[in-house]
Protein backbone atom coordinates (compact mmCIF):
# COMPACT_ATOMS: atom_id res chain seq x y z
CA UNK A 1 0.00 0.00 0.00
CA UNK A 2 2.82 2.42 0.84
CA UNK A 3 4.32 1.84 -2.59
CA UNK A 4 1.02 2.75 -4.24
CA UNK A 5 0.68 5.86 -2.08
CA UNK A 6 4.16 6.98 -3.09
CA UNK A 7 3.61 6.08 -6.74
CA UNK A 8 0.48 8.24 -6.74
CA UNK A 9 2.62 11.16 -5.57
CA UNK A 10 1.13 11.54 -2.11
CA UNK A 11 3.34 12.41 0.82
CA UNK A 12 0.78 12.30 3.64
CA UNK A 13 -1.09 9.40 5.24
CA UNK A 14 -4.10 9.94 7.50
CA UNK A 15 -5.29 7.22 9.84
CA UNK A 16 -8.45 7.16 11.91
CA UNK A 17 -7.59 5.83 15.34
CA UNK A 18 -10.23 4.16 17.47
CA UNK A 19 -9.43 5.40 20.97
CA UNK A 20 -11.16 2.30 22.35
CA UNK A 21 -8.59 0.11 20.56
CA UNK A 22 -5.68 1.98 22.16
CA UNK A 23 -6.88 2.51 25.75
CA UNK A 24 -7.92 -0.99 26.75
CA UNK A 25 -8.42 -0.20 30.45
CA UNK A 26 -8.37 3.14 32.30
CA UNK A 27 -4.90 4.61 31.76
CA UNK A 28 -3.55 1.45 30.06
CA UNK A 29 -2.54 1.85 26.43
CA UNK A 30 -1.81 -0.78 23.79
CA UNK A 31 0.29 0.98 21.15
CA UNK A 32 1.38 -2.14 19.26
CA UNK A 33 -0.85 -1.80 16.17
CA UNK A 34 -0.41 1.97 15.95
CA UNK A 35 3.38 1.65 16.38
CA UNK A 36 3.48 -0.68 13.39
CA UNK A 37 1.35 1.61 11.21
CA UNK A 38 3.31 4.75 12.07
CA UNK A 39 6.71 3.08 11.68
CA UNK A 40 5.66 1.81 8.24
CA UNK A 41 4.48 5.27 7.16
CA UNK A 42 7.55 7.06 8.48
CA UNK A 43 9.83 4.41 6.96
CA UNK A 44 8.20 5.11 3.60
CA UNK A 45 8.92 8.82 3.99
CA UNK A 46 5.30 9.84 4.53
CA UNK A 47 4.01 12.58 6.82
CA UNK A 48 1.46 11.16 9.25
CA UNK A 49 -1.82 12.59 10.51
CA UNK A 50 -3.91 10.78 13.12
CA UNK A 51 -7.63 11.37 13.56
CA UNK A 52 -8.54 10.16 17.04
CA UNK A 53 -12.12 9.38 18.09
CA UNK A 54 -14.51 6.98 19.84
CA UNK A 55 -13.86 6.75 23.56
CA UNK A 56 -13.84 3.36 25.24
CA UNK A 57 -17.17 2.37 26.79
CA UNK A 58 -15.78 2.82 30.30
CA UNK A 59 -15.16 6.55 29.62
CA UNK A 60 -18.52 7.37 28.01
CA UNK A 61 -21.53 8.79 29.81
CA UNK A 62 -25.19 7.91 29.32
CA UNK A 63 -25.72 10.86 26.93
CA UNK A 64 -22.20 11.48 25.56
CA UNK A 65 -22.50 9.36 22.43
CA UNK A 66 -19.08 8.10 21.45
CA UNK A 67 -17.35 11.01 23.21
CA UNK A 68 -15.98 10.75 26.73
CA UNK A 69 -18.08 12.02 29.61
CA UNK A 70 -15.00 13.87 30.91
CA UNK A 71 -12.91 15.71 28.27
CA UNK A 72 -9.82 15.54 30.49
CA UNK A 73 -9.57 11.83 29.62
CA UNK A 74 -9.12 12.83 25.97
CA UNK A 75 -6.45 15.30 27.02
CA UNK A 76 -4.52 12.53 28.81
CA UNK A 77 -4.76 10.22 25.80
CA UNK A 78 -3.69 12.90 23.34
CA UNK A 79 -0.75 13.93 25.52
CA UNK A 80 0.43 10.33 25.84
CA UNK A 81 0.00 9.75 22.09
CA UNK A 82 1.73 12.99 21.04
CA UNK A 83 4.64 12.34 23.41
CA UNK A 84 5.03 8.77 22.13
CA UNK A 85 5.01 9.81 18.47
CA UNK A 86 6.78 13.19 18.76
CA UNK A 87 8.74 13.80 15.59
CA UNK A 88 6.92 11.00 13.77
CA UNK A 89 3.29 12.15 13.68
CA UNK A 90 3.08 15.64 12.18
CA UNK A 91 -0.60 16.37 12.77
CA UNK A 92 -3.64 15.36 14.80
CA UNK A 93 -7.32 15.75 13.94
CA UNK A 94 -9.41 16.01 17.08
CA UNK A 95 -12.46 13.84 16.54
CA UNK A 96 -14.52 13.28 13.40
CA UNK A 97 -18.11 14.07 12.45
CA UNK A 98 -18.87 15.76 15.76
CA UNK A 99 -21.99 17.23 14.14
CA UNK A 100 -23.76 13.84 14.35
CA UNK A 101 -25.74 12.51 17.33
CA UNK A 102 -23.98 9.15 17.19
CA UNK A 103 -20.70 10.98 17.92
CA UNK A 104 -21.76 13.69 20.38
CA UNK A 105 -24.89 12.10 21.84
CA UNK A 106 -28.50 13.15 21.19
CA UNK A 107 -29.06 16.77 22.16
CA UNK A 108 -25.32 17.48 22.28
CA UNK A 109 -24.81 18.42 18.64
CA UNK A 110 -23.45 21.90 19.12
CA UNK A 111 -20.13 23.69 18.89
CA UNK A 112 -20.55 24.39 22.61
CA UNK A 113 -20.60 20.64 23.32
CA UNK A 114 -17.54 19.97 21.15
CA UNK A 115 -15.43 22.89 22.38
CA UNK A 116 -14.36 21.32 25.74
CA UNK A 117 -13.20 18.18 23.90
CA UNK A 118 -11.36 20.28 21.30
CA UNK A 119 -9.62 22.34 23.98
CA UNK A 120 -8.67 19.25 25.97
CA UNK A 121 -7.30 17.47 22.91
CA UNK A 122 -5.33 20.52 21.78
CA UNK A 123 -3.83 21.00 25.24
CA UNK A 124 -2.87 17.33 25.38
CA UNK A 125 -1.24 17.28 21.93
CA UNK A 126 0.75 20.45 22.58
CA UNK A 127 1.92 19.16 25.99
CA UNK A 128 3.14 15.96 24.32
CA UNK A 129 4.61 17.48 21.15
CA UNK A 130 4.63 21.26 20.83
CA UNK A 131 5.64 21.02 17.15
CA UNK A 132 2.64 18.93 16.06
CA UNK A 133 -0.15 20.57 14.09
CA UNK A 134 -3.68 20.26 15.49
CA UNK A 135 -6.91 20.39 13.49
CA UNK A 136 -10.52 20.43 14.60
CA UNK A 137 -12.51 17.39 13.56
CA UNK A 138 -13.98 17.17 10.08
CA UNK A 139 -17.73 17.59 9.94
CA UNK A 140 -20.03 15.10 8.27
CA UNK A 141 -21.53 16.61 5.10
CA UNK A 142 -25.14 16.34 6.23
CA UNK A 143 -26.72 19.19 4.28
CA UNK A 144 -29.51 19.34 6.86
CA UNK A 145 -30.32 20.32 10.40
CA UNK A 146 -32.30 17.47 11.93
CA UNK A 147 -33.12 18.05 15.59
CA UNK A 148 -31.32 15.55 17.79
CA UNK A 149 -29.66 13.82 14.80
CA UNK A 150 -27.40 16.16 12.82
CA UNK A 151 -26.22 19.71 12.29
CA UNK A 152 -25.72 21.02 8.76
CA UNK A 153 -22.01 21.31 8.10
CA UNK A 154 -22.56 24.42 5.97
CA UNK A 155 -25.01 26.35 8.18
CA UNK A 156 -22.40 28.78 9.57
CA UNK A 157 -21.12 29.44 6.03
CA UNK A 158 -24.65 29.87 4.67
CA UNK A 159 -25.46 32.30 7.48
CA UNK A 160 -22.38 34.41 6.71
CA UNK A 161 -23.18 34.45 2.98
CA UNK A 162 -26.82 35.35 3.69
CA UNK A 163 -25.81 38.11 6.11
CA UNK A 164 -23.23 39.45 3.65
CA UNK A 165 -25.81 39.49 0.85
CA UNK A 166 -28.33 41.37 3.02
CA UNK A 167 -25.67 43.85 4.13
CA UNK A 168 -24.68 44.52 0.51
CA UNK A 169 -28.32 45.09 -0.56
Amino acid sequence: VMGLVQQAGFNWAKHQVEWSAVETAPGQYDWSELDSIINTDVGAGLNVMLSVQHAPDFLRGPSSGLMPADPSTYQRLMQAMAARYAGKVKAYELWNEENLAREAGPGNISPASYLPLLKAGYTGVKAGDAAAQVFLGALSPTGANTAGVSMDDLTPHRLRVSQSTRAAS
